[in-house]
């Protein structure tokens, strides 16, 4: 009689191939293509956070109430950066200060009786 092989011992946690924690979704990443995918994911886990801090501030917790808004805070911080940086990726920034500049420009020459 042939022996058996001996098995490999199995590693903790999900095994390979293993699809039970993705059947529902929850895990699995939101597919995040360009910048504009992230800020609008992270917009709309702004509005979800928002809901969290009313319902901490209802509950009158004011420990949950602190957390969560610092987080709303770092998320918000980051969401600025982020439109910042999309800003300046399609060259709208560029072409907002130039017209600032210009403005700018027209003012002074206007109230200083100058041409520029």
């Amino acid at each position: 009689m042939p022996k058996p092989k001996p098995t490999q011992r199995r590693r903790r946690g999900g095994q390979p191939n293993n699809g039970n924690a993705t059947k529902h979704g929850y895990y699995r990443a939101a597919k995040i293509e360009s910048i504009g995918d992230l800020l609008a994911d992270m917009q709309r886990k702004q509005e979800l956070l928002s809901g969290f801090v009313e319902k901490a501030m209802a509950e009158e917790d004011t420990e949950d109430v602190l957390r969560l808004l610092q987080l709303y805070g770092q998320n918000a911080s980051r969401l600025g950066r982020l439109l910042r940086d999309q800003r300046a990726l399609s060259g709208e920034a560029v072409n907002g200060i130039a017209e600032a500049f210009a403005k700018a420009l027209d003012e002074l020459a206007t109230e200083w009786h100058v041409e520029l």
